[in-house]
């Protein structure tokens, strides 16, 4: 009996010391919850000061939420390349002059011409040229093709017709005119011959023609140089077009709309009056149609929308050094004499954007996949 309940005695000390286990005073809980609760809120406000804010501070600063407006497609793997055509052109820029010649025009010479273009014996001043310059063989188009062929064994002074159609005429001339169906007839006159010499490129050619022009001196650095010249000037505006065409406009604010109308006119109204020609002149001149026009406007409106989106996702910045950088870079790139001259004409704000941008088209460059399909011949 006395047996019987040690044991019940013992197994109620055990039950017990395991239900003690089992217990945790509701006291003990509450500093590690406070721990969470604090750590839960400083992650929240880390999240919010390093992605909301700054997504909303640009929404503010630009006026309006990009996300309403623009999503974007692919934009990192973007492929492209650099091939051997694309090099050859730009190396011949440098390597490649034309020196007049007392002789009879043949294969890659240029030819320096008069045009004076007649529809039903009318004189059409929108299909004439003067000083156009045709270099034999280097374009297949038909229109050249026949102007070519003219044009061979022909020399200095001497003077010769030719009939195209009103659209091969367009052609030539760059008109934006409906010239289908008709006639024209052209009289040409031969200003100058000009052979193509093609300087050979060594380290003493490089010092002498291009140490002043690109502060390269050697064949070497001039290689490096046109590389970086074909990346910052066709590549990157390639792959950022790309970046664009992928992603999806559902629409646009219309003051964004209006501003870049503004400001793509003005170009033309500036660039024309450099030209010294009228702004319909202009247009007549580079082809810009109503309907390119319209194409500009929307793809540079679906461009800064993309660039807005690119820098909240990034979180891009522009510090006060880097847009007074920018300005230092540009203001001779604009035909513009000082940084003093710049800022009167271009908003800090104006040169934000233009960093901003830099830096969104370097990201899409860095993170492309590029091929450099080309020999240094």
């Amino acid at each position: 009996m006395e047996e019987n309940n040690i044991n019940n005695v013992n197994d109620s000390i055990e039950n017990n010391a395991k239900t003690d286990k089992k217990k945790i005073s509701p006291a003990k809980l509450i500093v590690p919850i406070i721990i969470v609760v604090i750590l839960a809120v400083f992650a929240g406000v880390v999240y919010w000061a390093k992605v909301i804010k700054p997504k909303s501070d640009i929404n503010k600063e630009v006026g309006y939420n990009t996300g309403e407006y623009i999503k974007l497609g692919q934009v990192k793997g973007i492929e492209d390349e650099i091939s051997q055509e694309e090099w050859d052109e730009n190396l011949a820029d440098e390597t490649n002059e034309y020196d007049v010649v007392d002789r009879a025009a043949k294969e890659t010479d240029q030819v320096d011409v008069d045009i004076v273009a007649y529809i039903d014996n009318k004189k059409v001043d929108d299909l004439s040229m003067k000083e156009a310059s045709f270099y034999i063989g280097k374009n297949d188009d038909a229109a050249d093709k026949k102007v070519y062929d003219k044009l061979i064994g022909t020399k200095a002074g001497q003077k010769l017709s030719l009939e195209v159609s009103g659209d091969e005429a367009k052609e030539l001339a760059g008109s934006v005119e409906d010239y289908s169906g008709k006639k024209v007839k052209l009289e040409i006159k031969v200003r100058d011959v000009s052979e193509l010499v093609v300087n050979k490129v060594t380290d003493k050619w490089v010092k002498e023609n291009l140490e002043d022009l690109y502060g390269v001196t050697t064949a070497k650095e001039l290689y490096e140089w046109e590389k970086q010249y074909i990346i910052e000037s066709n590549l990157k505006e390639r792959l950022w077009k790309k970046v664009v065409d992928n992603a999806t406009m559902s629409g646009y604010p219309a003051d964004l709309y209006n501003d870049i109308v503004a400001e793509l006119d003005g170009h033309i109204e500036a660039e024309a009056k450099d030209e010294g020609i009228s702004v319909e002149e202009y247009k007549k001149q580079y082809q810009y149609t109503d309907e390119k026009l319209d194409e500009e406007y929307t793809y540079n409106v679906k461009s800064e929308l993309v660039m807005w989106q690119l820098v909240k996702d990034l979180g891009l910045e522009a510090s006060d050094d880097e847009i007074e950088e920018m300005y230092e870079n540009e203001y001779e790139e604009v035909n513009l004499d000082s940084v003093e001259e710049m800022k009167k004409l271009y908003t800090k704000d104006e040169m934000k954007e233009a960093v901003l941008l830099d830096k969104a088209q370097q990201y899409v460059f860095d993170n492309a996949k590029i091929s450099y399909n080309y020999k240094i011949k």
